[in-house]
């Protein structure tokens, strides 16, 4: 159940990008700061939506459903069969052995990095009269670890004007806290690995943060032409791992053709904009985790002829769709759910409307739209129609 509301959520979260990014498009949006609010904003929502769903504290579509009947799944197989309930498939266990092998292993990576990182901090000595500056023989290019800036020894030798364009970058990931930030990203990226909008969310805003620095040193009115050589010098020698920010970052060619094109360095937006611009995203983030629904009130419903069901789906192995938590405390439930059929009476989508009891531990709710997936109705309006019916969980004897 947890994996279907990660999948749930990924897919939400990658609507919720498609829409941003053809409204940054639209809005012909080139300030590197503003896209990066943007972006962060939406890292922000995709990491709480599988929060939102699991704890329902999203608003739900008023969707009208005429049609009413009932389901019942018991913990007892027999009691099941005798019943002609459908069982839900659910996703095979090889995928949740798969995705939490995956997902342990890309924690661990990530884990390893960040403990690498802080050791070359930790023995890495302070650089004289800066602060926050550091240099290490394990650093071959400038880069920055949360608050912390990592020189190669060579910096010691640098001059002072050349010392100075590099900290400005560097100074500037701090400021901006694109470290942090990045690690959040990557975060999202072990829990939602499975989802291509991920990987490129975490890409994104890798480049992003790189021109917002890039823009920081161009302000400082640092040579372009220098500031170019010292990218290009540092694309040669890249730090290995990606928990730091790194002047060698992504879209190196890119960075350096808008260097040299001389345009304006973009400045970062107000607080009041920023601010705006979060606002603006929340009635975004909420549609995005929004489910269709309907009112919970039978009496709504006209009374009008039900499809009924034809195929009930396998009927093996039903317990395991009983929630386990629900059967160790001897609880029962009813769930009154949503579906919108087919012109086959396949169902298309499925909503919970009202959940007994509504405690998300047990995870009804879930369990319920499972099994409503896999009921086959008879239709013979040959149209999309929506349905009601309810389903019933019962312990055996």
């Amino acid at each position: 159940m947890i994996l279907a509301l990660l999948v749930g959520a990924a897919i939400r979260a990658m609507l919720l990008g498609v829409a941003t990014w053809l409204a940054l498009r639209m809005l012909r949006q080139r300030n590197p700061h503003v896209e990066k609010l943007v972006w962060r904003v939406v890292l922000i929502a995709a990491l709480a939506l599988p929060v939102l769903l699991y704890w329902r504290l999203v608003p739900v579509l008023d969707v009208h459903l005429p049609s009413s009947m009932l389901v019942v799944v018991s913990a007892d197989p027999a009691a099941v069969m005798h019943a002609g309930i459908a069982r839900s498939t659910g996703l095979p266990a090889a995928l949740v052995s798969i995705y939490v092998v995956v997902t342990t292993f890309l924690l661990t990576r990530l884990a390893g990095g960040l403990a690498r990182m802080a050791r070359v901090r930790r023995v890495a000595r302070p650089m004289p009269n800066r602060a926050n500056v550091f240099v290490s023989a394990d650093i071959r290019s400038p880069a920055t670890f949360g608050s912390s800036v990592l020189l190669p020894e060579t910096a010691l030798e640098w001059s002072a004007a050349r010392l100075d364009t590099v900290l400005a970058h560097e100074r500037a990931h701090v400021r901006f806290r694109d470290c942090h930030w990045s690690w959040v990203a990557q975060l999202h990226a072990v829990v939602f690995w499975f989802s291509p909008f991920s990987w490129w969310l975490r890409h994104r805003l890798a480049a992003i943060a790189e021109a917002t620095s890039d823009d920081a040193v161009l302000a400082a009115n640092h040579d372009h032409l220098v500031y170019a050589e010292l990218l290009l010098e540092f694309a040669r020698n890249p730090n290995p791992g990606r928990v730091a920010m790194s002047a060698a970052g992504p879209n190196i060619s890119a960075r350096i053709e808008r260097i040299l094109s001389r345009a304006p360095p973009s400045l970062p937006p107000r607080r009041v904009a920023g601010v705006l611009a979060i606002l603006a995203m929340v009635p975004a983030a909420l549609c995005a985790a929004a489910t269709a629904g309907g009112p919970e009130n039978p009496a709504a419903y006209p009374e009008l002829a039900d499809p009924h069901i034809v195929a009930y789906g396998e009927l093996a192995n039903l317990e395991q769709h009983y929630p386990p938590l629900a059967v160790q405390d001897q609880v029962e439930g009813m769930v009154t759910i949503g579906a919108m059929l087919d012109s086959d009476g396949r169902v298309l989508t499925v909503t919970v409307l009202k959940e007994l009891p509504a405690d998300p531990r047990y995870g009804f709710g879930a369990a319920a739209m499972e099994v409503a997936r896999t009921v086959l109705f008879d239709n013979p309006r040959k149209q999309p129609v929506f349905v009601k019916f309810k389903v019933k969980f019962t312990l055996a004897p």
